[in-house]
């Protein structure tokens, strides 16, 4: 029982991001069909993932937090890449 809350963590943690590329894996498809979105179909889709992918970032940081706190640091030093302009 000793890591029945590590575990349920870990539990917690996997759905989020599985939802997460849930979310990221269907909106990518429906970009695939690109000819046929209307342009407020595509910033929806557009916001899908960039907000996903902004979730899954800070899960995985959060992960990582658990762990190793020199890798963090490092982590934590490197700049996070610019988002090209919409």
């Amino acid at each position: 029982m000793e890591n029945e809350p590590t575990n349920h963590l870990l539990a917690v943690m996997a759905h989020s991001l599985l939802n997460s590329v849930s979310s990221i894996q269907t909106a990518t498809s429906m970009l695939a069909d690109l000819d046929r979105l209307d342009p407020a179909k595509y910033d929806a889709l557009v916001s899908i993932i960039r907000s996903q992918a902004d979730h899954l970032h800070e899960m995985l940081k959060d992960l990582v937090r658990t762990g190793d706190p020199a890798l963090m640091a490092t982590l934590d030093a490197l700049d996070r890449p610019a988002r090209p302009p919409v």
